[in-house]
């Protein structure tokens, strides 16, 4: 079963990011059950790659303006994800939500992308704590 990391392939889908790497990567961060929720944020797939550690490790550490190093990273990295393939990737689509503003504000955006805004992600936590009442 996936949930026990048995799984040899699966099919999910994931609130990665299309802007920073280190988001993505740190999907599969770790390996088994017992770092679930110990430093990363869902690696569903239980795979490990101590390499791909380091590399997930090394992007939290350069900043976004460092697009060369990043680059070189996120090539490493991939060498790694295609030769492993620890989740197979069948579609790629961006979500349009729409968002009332009527009695709250502070939604993730274009202009504010501090997450997901798909409320059905893991990232729902992170939206509710950020949303400021219009209202007192």
């Amino acid at each position: 079963m996936q949930t026990e990391g048995e799984a040899t392939c699966a099919l999910r889908g994931h609130g990665g990011s299309v802007r920073d790497p280190y988001f993505t990567m740190n999907l599969y961060y770790g390996s088994d059950a017992q770092e679930l929720g110990e430093g990363h944020q869902i690696n569903a797939f239980h795979w490990r790659n101590d390499r791909w550690n380091e590399l997930t490790d090394e992007v939290s550490r350069t900043g976004m303006q460092d697009y060369a190093k990043l680059e070189e990273l996120w090539a490493e990295a991939m060498d790694i994800w295609l030769e492993e393939l620890p989740d197979v990737q069948v579609v790629e689509w961006y979500h349009r939500i729409a968002m009332n503003t009527t009695y709250w504000t502070n939604w993730p955006t274009h202009d504010n992308p501090y997450t997901n805004g798909a409320f059905w992600h893991g990232t729902f936590g992170l939206i509710v704590q950020n949303l400021k009442a219009t209202q007192p």
